[in-house]
């Protein structure tokens, strides 16, 4: 169904089995009051002496993989472990954190300023080297930070270096946050394009393998995740109007990528097509290979056949037997 007020029919998120990590619990997380947590916050930190803002802000500064894993071991003794992240997630994204520089901090007291999000990402535009703040009370297990982090590193891959500014990346973003996403920000107050890369932070955090595949592949992922121009036109008319689109009954996509694995399980119709002619030629090619043989012997000794079928298992076991190691 063509909109009455614009050219172009709606189109589709191109996500299936999109998965959505769970959410914070509403009371604040009592994790960061106890012992030996509690004797990891300062006012020292290199955060109080760079950023004048946070001078006052008793914080925590994760330096490398032991204060990593000292976090993670204090997070697991808590009883709130449900979700979808892992000790591996967590250790992939701190070598993330650390290959790239990025100075991370749990934020527990601010003096002068509130702080509502669950994180937020500083580029090194203002500073020496880029920062992540996150919100000690939005952490209540492993998953829930594990969410924050590849938040604020979807942030800081959209940071473009050449505008010294952040951008979006292009990417494909999932339909069904836009709603809480235009509730949960100052949408008066953002461009289209900051609503964007809002939107595909939002996206992604809810994947455990998307972080390290874009850092590691970025052309692949781009390919897969490219849109068509229908597509981009509803994200530009989502963003520039801050509301969801009246998707017709029938609207969908030219491809599927299940949001899971990140693996395309769907063509397009041309691409359909095209496979359907090449299997049917290579039918054709093998019937006529078939004919051209003459008879073929249609029955076997008893003793033969078992022989082969023993032959193929012993052949079988031998090479499990070098894999393995007998």
């Amino acid at each position: 169904m063509t909109q009455s007020k614009n050219k172009f029919k709606f189109e589709r998120s191109f996500f299936t089995n999109f998965k959505k990590r769970p959410e914070y619990y509403s009371e604040d997380s009592k994790l960061f009051s106890k012992v030996p947590l509690k004797k990891k916050f300062s006012r020292e930190t290199l955060l109080n002496h760079i950023y004048d803002e946070e001078s006052s802000t008793l914080n925590w500064h994760i330096k490398d993989l032991n204060e990593f894993c000292d976090l993670y071991k204090n997070i697991n003794k808590s009883n709130n472990k449900y979700g979808f992240g892992s000790l591996k997630e967590l250790l992939d994204l701190q070598k993330i954190f650390e290959e790239e520089k990025i100075n991370l901090f749990i934020i527990k007291k601010r003096k002068l300023t509130t702080f509502d999000f669950g994180g937020v990402y500083i580029s090194k535009r203002a500073l020496d080297a880029p920062l992540v703040l996150i919100n000690s009370k939005c952490i209540h297990n492993t998953n829930h930070l594990c969410k924050i982090l590849s938040h604020e590193l979807v942030h800081h891959y959209q940071y473009d270096e050449i505008i010294q500014d952040s951008k979006p990346l292009g990417l494909e973003i999932e339909d069904s946050l836009v709603k809480n996403t235009i509730l949960n920000r100052d949408k008066e107050n953002l461009t289209p394009d900051q609503f964007l890369s809002e939107l595909e932070a939002h996206t992604y955090e809810n994947s455990p393998l998307f972080i390290s595949k874009f850092r590691n592949n970025k052309t692949d992922l781009f390919e897969l995740f490219a849109y068509s121009s229908s597509r981009l036109s509803t994200i530009k008319w989502i963003c520039e109007n801050r509301k969801f689109p009246k998707f017709s009954v029938n609207s969908s996509s030219n491809k599927e990528v299940n949001f899971i694995d990140f693996q395309k399980i769907k063509q397009s119709t041309t691409k359909k097509v095209n496979r359907k002619l090449k299997n049917k030629n290579t039918k054709s090619k093998l019937q006529n290979q078939k004919k051209s043989k003459g008879k073929v012997k249609k029955q076997k000794n008893d003793t033969e056949d078992w022989g082969e079928i023993g032959g193929s298992i012993g052949l079988i076991l031998y090479f499990l037997s070098k894999l393995i190691g007998f």
